[in-house]
């Protein structure tokens, strides 16, 4: 495959941003599992949840970028810049799920639950973990972008 950088961009974007949109981001007891979109009206409640309403317009930007990267012929320093991007857009996107898991698991700490068992990770759902894959996907393909000699871009074209 010549351009996997582009595919694995798109794929990670999809993931991350299907994730978001449908995939329940977390299981809460007697309420049952919640999407990210729902966590959204807590998000000036709870200061780590801050970033989390910006995970689409991340994961839409890699899906463009992935997509370009595919469809244009670029040069070396676009697809050094295009890596880089959706780089800071994978990372964005880890930090967004990543920060309020660890605010949760502060908080289970602090009440004593976590001798009961319970984790963040007992209470993440499935699109909390399909963002993550999703981000590290996208991450892949940018290292391949800021990284891979390929052999069209040395020879010019």
């Amino acid at each position: 495959m010549d351009r996997p950088g582009g595919v694995l961009a798109v794929v990670g974007g999809l993931l991350a941003g299907l994730a978001y949109l449908v995939v329940p981001v977390a299981k809460v007891p007697l309420v049952g599992q919640v999407t990210a979109p729902a966590l959204e009206e807590a998000a000036p409640s709870y200061p780590s949840l801050a970033m989390l309403p910006f995970v689409p317009v991340a994961a839409l930007v890699m899906l463009a970028i992935g997509g370009f990267l595919l469809l244009a012929r670029l040069g070396r320093r676009e697809h050094r810049v295009a890596g880089a991007l959706v780089l800071a857009c994978s990372g964005f996107i880890a930090l967004a799920y990543l920060i309020p898991f660890n605010a949760l698991q502060s908080e289970i700490q602090q009440v004593g639950a976590s001798g009961l068992g319970l984790s963040a990770a007992t209470f993440a759902g499935g699109g909390f973990w399909f963002a993550l894959v999703g981000a590290l996907v996208a991450a892949t393909g940018a290292a391949l972008e800021l990284s891979e000699p390929r052999r069209s871009l040395r020879a010019g074209a």
